[in-house]
């Protein structure tokens, strides 16, 4: 990348195209959670940086260029979603009353079959039978957390403990923009970072 104070067009291409990189790699285009900030990416980015660090007018603008294209793509999709909500939850609805009329009618076979004495009764175009599914569990109108043993319970986050163990000092955060919402601890005098668990203030940058 030239380090001109003007960037030419290649550069910024190649400029845009490093940036766009990272940003492609930190999200996962399925589900679109974005993955946490690794020491590699904070590597690549600072080289980024650095290799046209005398002309940062020109990267901030970049950066601020790429991240405006996003949101308007962002806008697009959001409007494209809207305006499918309606046909969507229409067609949900559709759904949902087809497969209870359905339900409905095998509710009638069943008491017919029943009334029979019969498991399973065949024609020359359907067959239907009463088959064993696997067992459902439920919560009923007296369930009571503090009376089921551990072991049937789901482990959830506590954000209590997490608050607690940064206000003790347990857990703690690096005063670095790039680590924004990372927890880190010390295990056996190594330094360890809390997979999995966001921290953060709340705050934002928000780009004019």
């Amino acid at each position: 990348m030239s380090t001109d104070k003007k960037l030419t067009l290649y550069d910024r291409a190649l400029d845009i195209g490093a940036l766009f990189r990272l940003a492609e790699e930190a999200v996962d285009e399925e589900s679109g959670e974005v993955r946490p900030i690794s020491d590699e990416d904070i590597a690549v980015f600072e080289e980024w940086f650095n290799e046209t660090r005398g002309n940062f007018d020109a990267k901030f603008d970049n950066i601020c260029r790429f991240s405006a294209n996003l949101k308007h793509e962002a806008k697009i999709a959001e409007a494209e979603r809207d305006g499918f909500k309606d046909e969507m939850d229409r067609l949900s609805k559709r759904a949902k009353v087809a497969n209870a009329k359905a339900a409905r009618l095998r509710d009638y076979i069943r008491f017919a079959l029943d009334r029979l004495g019969l498991k399973k009764y065949k024609t020359a175009l359907f067959s239907a039978g009463v088959q064993n599914t696997v067992y459902s569990v439920r919560e009923t109108s007296v369930f009571d957390v503090d009376r089921i043993p551990d072991v049937f319970l789901k482990k959830e986050l506590s954000a209590r403990a997490v608050r607690e163990a940064v206000t003790e000092g347990r857990l703690y955060t690096k005063n670095d923009p790039l680590y924004r919402g990372v927890l880190f601890y010390t295990e056996n005098g190594v330094e360890r970072r809390l997979e999995g668990v966001s921290y953060s203030q709340g705050d934002t940058l928000v780009i004019r």
